[in-house]
């Protein structure tokens, strides 16, 4: 378990460090889980943020539909979306 192997774009690991490691961020995540589930304040924010980015995605795909079932062409209904995201930077993901 703590003998060098390569990868497979030839970096080296032992299976030790990759098990260490796993279980390191998984105690992170169990961690944040834990606090995300009992406290509702510390996830309201994190859950209407993510509601409101799903929601603006929604809305630009309905903008592009609207532009093709008018007829216009995929380098028309481009540009007039980069438009759109110039005019609405916060349809963008953080």
């Amino acid at each position: 378990m703590d003998r060098p192997q390569s990868g497979l774009s030839g970096e080296q690991f032992t299976v030790f460090d990759t098990l260490n490691s796993s279980a390191h961020a998984s105690l992170a995540m169990m961690v944040t889980t834990i606090e995300f589930a009992k406290k509702p304040e510390f996830r309201r924010p994190i859950i209407e943020k993510h509601i409101e980015y799903w929601k603006s995605l929604c809305n630009n795909l309905n903008t592009i539909e609207q532009l093709f079932r008018a007829g216009k062409s995929k380098a028309d209904v481009l540009i007039a979306f980069k438009k759109t995201l110039v005019a609405h930077p916060s349809t963008s993901h953080d």
